[in-house]
């Protein structure tokens, strides 16, 4: 299995900094991609004496720990533990934005260039985290933008701006996890199971708000702020999930289209492209070329 690291690049759609780059005890790397295209999955690895904090602006990560899956969207940072492996990308991930940072206990002095006692302190804070997700709020995407523009294009006291810079988003990150800010209220958890339990059937927003106890308009509002995307785009993701899975079985398109109650062929078709930003038959073809499709059709 590997220790996957990766190295500098600088450009419109994807950025990359390394210790090289930044030069802070402790930082590994610091990245930030915005690609609109979907991304292939990444096998299964690890990082070496390192943790990975991926912070999802838009859009939806999926990760995959032993038997386990999650996925952490919009607004949430996911959490890889040291040397834990894991594998990216195996389920619905389509375009998106996100951020993500590697960093490593390799000796507690000097750790994220802080002083003593300092820096055994975050040393050992780090270390202890537990928590798989934690809520953020897009501010801490803007911090993160203008903390690697400094490292990269700053003079030194623009340099030691990014370096707080970087501290703050982690102290924020440490206190929203031990405040216990990273799961969803009870009602939007409601919400959540509704969706999940009535894929098949077709889900009107009355019938969320009803689930979860709010209005519809208190729906939208705290389902987005605590899930990172409206309600109904969470449901085609949820229903996109759903349709892999069908056609991994040998299923065909019109029966799933059907089967999970969208308008029409092409309806299904436009929103599992959105998703995945390619088409079922695409998928088919790479699943086949894989020896992935059932031949119980």
């Amino acid at each position: 299995m590997k220790d996957l690291r990766d190295s500098y690049i600088w450009d419109e759609k994807r950025k990359i900094l390394t210790y090289e780059e930044m030069k802070i005890k402790g930082l590994r790397l610091l990245g930030h991609d915005m690609r609109k295209t979907q991304k292939g999955s990444m096998k299964q690895h690890y990082h070496k004496n390192a943790m990975e904090i991926t912070y999802v602006v838009q859009g939806m990560r999926t990760y995959s720990v032993g038997s386990e899956d999650y996925f952490a969207s919009g607004g949430e940072a996911y959490v890889t533990f040291i040397d834990e492996p894991h594998s990216v990308g195996t389920k619905s991930q389509g375009f998106g934005e996100y951020f993500w940072i590697q960093i490593e206990f390799d000796d507690a002095e000097g750790f994220l260039g802080l002083a003593s006692p300092l820096d055994r302190i975050m040393y050992d804070r780090l270390r202890g985290l537990d928590a798989r997700k934690i809520k953020l709020s897009k501010q801490h995407a803007r911090i993160l933008e203008r903390c690697m523009d400094g490292f990269v294009n700053g003079n030194e006291w623009e340099r030691s701006g990014s370096h707080i810079l970087f501290l703050n988003f982690i102290n924020e990150l440490l206190e929203n996890e031990k405040h216990g800010k990273n799961e969803p209220s009870s009602d939007i958890k409601l919400a959540i199971d509704y969706i999940n339990k009535n894929v098949y059937n077709n889900i009107e927003f009355e019938d969320l708000a009803k689930a979860s106890g709010l209005s519809v308009s208190g729906l939208k509002h705290k389902f987005g702020e605590q899930v990172g995307m409206p309600p109904m785009q969470f449901l085609n993701y949820t229903k996109v999930e759903e349709a892999k899975r069908l056609i991994e079985s040998g299923m065909k398109f019109n029966e799933i289209s059907e089967r999970l109650g969208f308008s029409s062929n092409s309806h299904f078709a436009s929103v599992f492209r959105k998703i995945m930003s390619i088409s079922p038959s695409e998928y088919k073809s790479r699943l086949e070329n894989m020896g992935g499709i059932s031949n119980n059709i």
